[in-house]
């Protein structure tokens, strides 16, 4: 059974460059061996993740994310069953702030602060599906 799951959560202190291109080189490596792929979003310290594949596979690698120290206050917004993945190219696609146009932050009511608090489960979802298709290619490039 394929599922899809999205967390939030607050980064530990700010992330360089060098420490997301590790995450994603980690992502790339091991996530196509565990049939995960998904999308991150990183922005004023906040991270948004969509992870899809195998549901004993998105739930280990989940208890690993939650337990990394790079990162606190991990909250579960959406976890489903999937008929098809929304990310399916990438083993991890990235999104950073600075891609996506504010008026999605506005759309989603995430403010100046990225309070992904305010989101529902789908909603999240949803967010990372629009900062997909609005920067067209998401790709593991960090700038």
């Amino acid at each position: 059974m394929m599922v899809q799951m999205v967390y939030a959560s607050e980064a530990t202190r700010p992330m360089t460059k060098e420490d997301l291109l590790g995450i994603l080189a980690a992502c790339k490596e091991n996530n196509p061996k565990r049939l995960i792929t998904g999308v991150l979003f990183y922005g004023q310290g906040r991270f948004i993740q969509c992870l899809e594949g195998p549901r004993s596979e998105v739930n280990e690698l989940y208890l690993q994310i939650a337990s990394d120290d790079r990162h606190r206050h991990c909250e579960l917004y959406l976890f489903q069953d999937a008929k098809q993945r929304l990310f399916a190219e990438w083993s991890m696609g990235y999104v950073s702030m600075t891609k996506v146009n504010k008026n999605l932050f506005l759309k989603y009511g995430l403010g100046e602060h990225l309070d992904t608090s305010k989101l529902s489960g789908q909603q999240s979802l949803e967010f990372l599906k629009e900062c997909r298709d609005v920067i067209g290619v998401v790709s593991a490039e960090v700038v």
